[in-house]
């Protein structure tokens, strides 16, 4: 079966963080995007790599095609040996190795599987006290635990549609403008940023990404406010056992656009 493609379209820069699971739930994002856009199947998905869990689990099994950016290879490397693992192994033994079987055995399924990821990829990837260390192996139970064996078979029915690339979200314009955009984070609208001139993406920076009427899914600190005139807010939900306030957003028709056309 057809597996994610890979591009290095940065290799100078490399974060030094890096994570082998999401920190955040990824069954709320799950249920934002249920919630307001009910069973609606995406045709193209731009979003934040991540290690790969609200790529696998949440994104995919409702999208025709997805490009997922990350600037960490450890981040990357993770998002794609677990397709690896999904592709090899399938839905139903990959649960159970995390649920039902030790720590051990689970690095040892991920190190035969890792001899087929992409050379940068590998090098980035280590095993027992490294990448999957046991907190990372906990944390990945508890994801996808909640996540159904329906939707990662469609993920995994959809592999070769992912195209994942190491770089920023600046790289993902020449594949939108998207029907869904997933940045985890990755978003900054503090003022000490901006007035330090810190070029990090903004609401506002990322809106040409998604075409008018998509949406945004994000996440943001519990008491961060966002103010923004090109997205609509639909709803938001607090974490349950994180820090993270999760929310989902709707582009507006482009204000700015609009005026200078009229005049």
């Amino acid at each position: 079966m057809a597996l994610p493609s890979f591009e290095d379209l940065s290799p100078s820069s490399n974060s030094q963080v890096g994570y082998s699971c999401t920190n955040e739930e990824a069954m709320l994002h799950r249920w934002l995007l249920r919630r307001a856009a009910g069973q609606r199947q995406f045709k193209t998905v731009g979003a934040v790599a991540w290690g790969g869990d609200v790529l696998w689990g949440v994104l995919l099994p409702r999208s025709q095609r997805i490009v997922a950016v990350d600037h960490s290879y450890r981040s990357l490397a993770a998002a794609y040996l677990k397709a690896l693992m999904l592709d090899s192994i399938g839905v139903e033994e990959m649960r159970t190795l995390l649920l039902e079987r030790s720590h051990a055995d689970f690095c040892a399924a991920a190190e035969a599987a890792a001899a087929k990821l992409p050379e940068v990829l590998r090098s980035c990837t280590k095993f027992d006290a490294g990448s999957f260390g046991i907190s990372s192996w906990n944390e990945l139970r508890a994801e996808w635990a909640g996540l159904t064996d329906l939707a990662l078979r469609r993920a995994k029915g959809r592999l070769g549609s992912v195209r994942l690339l190491h770089g920023d979200l600046s790289h993902l314009t020449t594949f939108g403008p998207f029907d869904c955009l997933y940045t985890s984070n990755a978003l900054y609208e503090h003022s000490s940023l901006a007035a330090a001139g810190n070029r990090s993406p903004t609401l506002d920076t990322v809106a040409p990404l998604v075409q008018e009427g998509g949406w945004l899914l994000m996440t943001r600190g519990i008491n961060q406010v966002d103010v923004s005139k090109s997205w609509e807010h639909v709803r938001s939900i607090t974490g349950t056992r994180t820090s993270w306030s999760y929310r989902l957003y709707r582009r507006k028709a482009d204000v700015v656009e609009r005026s200078q056309a009229a005049s």
